[in-house]
């Protein structure tokens, strides 16, 4: 056995060192490049530091590690990988950027965090080598949906021929991440179909596998072909910023081509005008010449450096643009495409308080392929639909819109979220924002079933009162309004979950003030800029990451659903007893002897009937229903981990 390690230094790797001769070290891409990966030992561990730095040329950003892992995997080496960085594994799970995806396939690539002691080498047994299933679907599209599916498909196919039950299992829930919140009752569906065809199948049936990869392959996204053109219609604009008019009419044209249209600037007075009459609502579309609706401009793309005709200095230079229109009202995405890499690191850390995308403009602009291109609007997508949805879906209370106040030097909280958005940190505050108010939730309604008398703290306090004392971007003034966000959300939450809303009133202010309509208001209008009647603001006046808040983390849809589909839960309880009767009592259950099969679809039942009454505050029907099992039946449920029978419980003690 040897290992190979990928790094800058070797210090960093000393204690997993095994006999010298036996230690592989590349230190640079050449040697890389240069290695046959095609001819390694079985029993070979690759390391690979994720902080990898610039290496020759300056064209490598930090955290390479992760893209070789990549191009070793697109290279169909099947040996196990394993990732060693500084940071905690959680940090690079609060992003977003697909490469970070790599850590959430546990089966293929192991996390080592550093610096190490020796005796803890051992902790990352045991490694598995991928499969020939795992290797066969390596190729681009590794880190989206469908490439993930493939890498879990490809794992169950081995799970299956061991008939390991609990993996099986495992690698299902890593499946249920990946589905769209509004196929989930589909994917129960087709996940209770295959175990009882592996129930009751006693040699392992390839084709159950494939059929199963199918069907789900159904309820993702489609891929985007790297060299697609979106045609799709697109509300919103982008302002592109250079000093060449023939590179602006270029990338106009390649816009065009994908049905986003654009406005240009060859300065920054020019940018300046055209997104001060952003705001007012005074701009025209450039195309069809009709007017556009105030803020129609979500993305700025911006050269760095700018020249008059004369080829003299302009006044106003890429990162002085930027600047400005950051503390702008309009909401925007940030882009910066340049054609010196070696300036955009400089640039990266003088602007480090900005969330800003950097692109060169050699790398985006391939005249050989359209696949590059292609990639970068499909971002350019994505960041414009964020900021239009932040700006379409935002509250509409005084609170949050009203101008700014001169004489009480008084921001709408609407300023507040802009800078918010526009922050590097953003993907990690928004984390702990979802943490923090989760937690809440959690206590708030052990306290309200008289567990504990107190909210432990989680990091939410009553500070979000009042308001905010300073400018966007003071640090306290962000931490204040963090802190409402939090407040936002725990309201939401809470009230998706059936609570009154002057229970809620009490409980995030811990019960000290007594209970009246003037506290509800103050509360939820002033402090959160939620209406009294939170039904007024689900789902059309919330912030885009509190629908992605709710959907995604309390499993709430919040799509509208018909009144009839009510009346089908009688029907599934009806399902659900039977269930229940055919499998024995709560004992059998505790000790595992129902089959996976039932289990599964006990679970399917119980997440249909959970799904359409939580749509509902207090339907009487339902709650009958409940209280027509058995004392043994009411009890199975209470052992279901999502708490079934405490959520009709505080339905039938609030009716």
């Amino acid at each position: 056995m040897h290992n190979i390690f990928i790094g800058n230094d070797s210090y960093v790797f000393e204690p997993l060192c095994i006999a010298e001769n036996t230690n592989i070290w590349i230190t640079n891409i050449d040697d890389f490049h240069a290695f046959d990966w095609h001819n390694i030992e079985d029993s070979c561990r690759i390391y690979v530091l994720a902080e990898l730095k610039l290496i020759d040329d300056q064209k490598y950003t930090d955290f390479y590690g992760f893209h070789l892992v990549k191009v070793l995997r697109l290279k169909k080496v099947y040996h196990p990988i394993i990732i060693c960085s500084f940071a905690p594994k959680d940090y690079f799970l609060t992003f977003s950027t697909p490469i970070f995806h790599l850590l959430r396939i546990p089966f293929s690539h192991p996390y080592l965090q550093l610096p190490l002691d020796a005796q803890e080498e051992n902790t990352i047994h045991p490694v598995q080598h991928l499969s020939k299933y795992q290797l066969e679907d390596i190729k681009f599209h590794f880190f989206d949906p469908q490439g993930l599916l493939d890498e879990y498909i490809h794992h169950l196919k081995n799970l299956v021929i061991e008939r390991d039950s609990l993996k099986i299992t495992q690698t299902l829930e890593h499946i249920d991440a990946i589905i769209p919140e509004r196929y989930f009752t589909n994917f129960v569906a087709l996940r209770a179909q295959f175990l009882d065809r592996f129930q009751q199948s006693k040699t392992f049936s390839y084709q159950s596998v494939v059929d199963f990869k199918n069907e789900i392959q159904k309820l993702l996204p489609a891929r985007f072909h790297e060299t697609e053109i979106i045609n799709t219609y697109c509300p919103w604009r982008v302002l592109l910023i250079d000093d060449n008019p023939a590179l602006l009419d270029n990338l106009e044209n390649k816009f065009l081509a994908h049905s986003i249209t654009c406005f240009k600037a060859i300065n920054g007075e020019e940018a300046f005008d055209i997104l001060e009459r952003d705001f007012k609502g005074e701009l025209f579309d450039p195309q069809t010449k009709k007017p556009l609706f105030a803020n129609s401009i979500a993305v700025v793309i911006s050269d760095l450096r700018f020249v008059d005709a004369e080829n003299n200095w302009q006044p106003w230079q890429g990162y002085d643009i930027i600047e400005k229109i950051a503390h702008m009202p309009n909401f925007v995405s940030l882009f910066v495409l340049t054609s010196k890499k070696g300036v955009i690191l400089d640039q990266v850390a003088r602007m480090n308080h900005l969330r800003i995308h950097w692109y060169a403009k050699e790398d985006v602009l391939d005249e050989i392929s359209p696949k590059p291109f292609s990639i970068f609007c499909s971002k350019i997508r994505t960041e414009g639909e964020q900021m239009f949805h932040a700006l379409t879906s935002s509250p509409k209370s005084s609170a949050w819109q009203k101008p700014w106040d001169e004489k009480k030097r008084k921001h709408p909280l609407r300023d507040y979220y802009k800078y918010h958005q526009l922050l590097p940190d953003y993907a990690q505050q928004e984390s702990n924002i979802n943490k923090c108010a989760y937690d809440f939730i959690y206590y708030a309604n052990l306290v309200k079933e008289k567990r504990i008398k107190t909210i432990e703290n989680v990091g939410f306090s009553q500070e979000f009162q009042g308001n905010i004392p300073g400018d966007p971007g003071d640090e306290t003034s962000m931490e204040h309004f963090y802190n409402k966000l939090i407040g936002r959300r725990i309201a939401l939450g809470l009230y998706l979950n059936g609570w009154p809303t002057h229970d809620i009133s009490d409980i995030m202010k811990y019960g000290e003030l007594k209970h009246s309509r003037e506290t509800d208001k103050t509360l939820f209008s002033t402090h959160l800029a939620l209406s009294i009647n939170l039904n007024n603001d689900i789902p059309h006046r919330l912030l885009v990451e509190e629908r992605v808040w709710i959907e995604n983390e309390l499993r709430i849809s919040l799509e509208p659903i018909d009144k009839f589909f009510f009346h089908e839960v009688v029907k599934l309880l009806e399902k659900w007893q039977d269930i229940l009767r055919k499998k024995g009592s709560p004992h059998d259950y505790v000790e595992n002897e129902i089959t996976i099969g039932s289990q599964d679809q006990l679970y399917t039942i119980m997440t249909q009937a959970f799904g359409i009454a939580k749509e509902f505050e207090m339907q009487k029907q339902f709650v009958d229903d409940f209280n027509s099992l058995s004392k043994d039946e009411k009890l199975m449920v209470s052992l279901h981990k999502h708490g079934f029978l405490h959520f009709l419980s505080q339905l039938s003690s609030n009716d």
